[in-house]
């Protein structure tokens, strides 16, 4: 069954807004549990946001299956009264924030309002589509807690209000994808809409997160992911489902590339506070890593269109990735002289690839050997310098040696799992997500925690 891209995008978008929720409820029993009994009534404006974005997320998922032709209720009019009482809802908890109290009845009248618009369309004689009549109704409710919170996160600069603001206002974005038929308009369009929950969910799981490059890379995990499970619905492998080990393959390859996002998003954090150059690169190499990982998902489902330039363009993006992981690996050894070696390395396969452009890969004398010796060579080097790192750590009986332990094996599964130049097996798509598994518990400390090599009071 295939479904049109945009439409393929709301069970996505309807998991995300779940779980949103889930969290949200979460975070307000935290902030409410430990106080006074007469003022646990300051969580009720969050539990009614939670509502309504749980609201939001059927609403979604109601619209995927009117497209999918399986919605045997009247569709429209269920769809428009769960999309009616979401924005009532959110206007209510911005008013109670507020303490404007006395305002209550004006979401409440337009939500009552709307809902018999929708009920009584049919006999309005109206000579316009019910999609676009009662829509217009439907806008004018939305416009109600976009101000509210948009005002909220001006006044008091909260995260909280600016992720409630930001749901609502993306999720307004869906009209767009029948405006805007182009493929990278659409693909653009719906980045935009995963943004919102995309923002909550991180901004209800980290409550001590601000407006920092580290929102932005975590909700970047959540959105690359979001993107990749749209477009996958909509991919021949998918389609077919003749290979289920392919279908496997290219969603663990992007759980993957969430796992590198969130681990470079971490380590880019923590360089900022320790300013190590050593920290930086690694920092570099798992955010672009993840990036690159994606593009292979999304190339091996023909996003890309299954072209001789992406083609080009992933295999390079693969050589020039390593590089700032061979940097990392030197200077966290202080070897300063050695810091030219992953440049030279790399230039021999982009050389070869850039010479013989556009003839297909397949066809370029000597490529396979020269990317072969390239890759053990990109991976070996800082394999063994993290090895060594590691050794003179734990000699020396030194705290924090597991994170290069870790370093190390992920690398080497790496190598292992890009052995032949294919990483599209069950088996090498699992060893990559190890990886990445085991490079996030070396930066964020979860390695040494589980050996018990941490610093004394960590």
């Amino acid at each position: 069954m295939q479904v049109d891209i945009q439409y393929a995008s709301e069970p996505i978008m309807a998991a995300l807004l779940i779980i949103a929720t889930i969290i949200l409820v979460i975070h307000t029993r935290k902030r409410t549990r430990d106080l006074p009994a007469d003022e646990k009534k300051l969580g009720t404006p969050l539990y009614l946001s939670a509502i309504a974005i749980s609201l939001l997320g059927v609403a979604s998922f109601v619209n995927y299956l009117i497209n999918a032709a399986v919605w045997v209720v009247d569709p429209l009019l269920t769809y428009f009264q769960l999309s009616n009482i979401a924005p009532g809802l959110l206007t209510i908890a911005g008013l109670m924030i507020l303490g404007w109290n006395r305002y209550y009845a004006v979401p409440i009248v337009m939500m009552i309002l709307t809902a018999l618009v929708a009920i009584l369309f049919p006999v309005l004689g109206v000579a316009m589509s019910p999609m676009v009549f009662i829509g217009m109704f439907n806008l004018t409710l939305y416009i109600l807690p976009i101000g509210l919170f948009g005002y909220l996160t001006i006044k008091q600069r909260r995260l909280t209000s600016f992720s409630l603001f930001l749901i609502v206002l993306t999720y307004l974005m869906f009209p767009l994808t029948a405006v805007f038929t182009d493929p990278i308009a659409l693909g653009l369009i719906l980045l935009l809409r995963f943004f919102g929950p995309g923002i909550a969910i991180i901004v209800f799981l980290k409550s001590d997160i601000g407006f920092t490059l580290e929102l932005g890379g975590y909700s970047a995990a959540v959105i690359v992911l979001g993107f990749f499970l749209t477009y996958f619905q909509d991919s021949p492998i998918f389609l077919a489902m003749t290979d289920v080990a392919l279908v496997a393959t290219v969603i663990l390859l992007s759980f993957s590339a969430a796992l590198g996002v969130i681990s470079g998003t971490y380590t880019l954090g923590r360089w900022k506070t320790s300013r190590n150059i050593s920290t930086l690169t690694l920092g570099i190499y798992l955010f672009t890593a993840g990036i690159a990982f994606l593009m292979v998902a999304l190339n091996n489902i023909g996003f890309f269109g299954f072209s001789i330039e992406w083609e080009y363009i992933v295999m390079i993006l693969g050589v020039v990735v390593l590089i700032p992981l061979n940097l990392s690996a030197f200077l966290a050894l202080d070897w300063k002289n050695g810091l030219l070696i992953p440049f030279a390395i790399s230039i021999p396969p982009v050389l070869l690839l850039l010479l013989n452009y556009p003839i297909h890969p397949d066809d370029i004398a000597y490529r396979s050997l020269i990317m072969a010796i390239t890759g053990i060579l990109q991976n070996v080097i800082p394999f063994a310098l993290y090895i060594t790192l590691w050794r003179r750590m734990r000699k020396d009986n030194a705290p924090g040696r597991s994170r290069a332990l870790f370093l190390a094996v992920g690398i080497i599964l790496l190598l292992i799992a890009a052995a032949g130049g294919n990483l599209l097996t069950i088996v090498g798509s699992t060893l990559i997500i190890i990886s990445f598994t085991g490079w996030l518990l070396a930066v964020t400390g979860y390695a040494d925690k589980l050996l018990k090599t941490e610093a004394q009071g960590e």
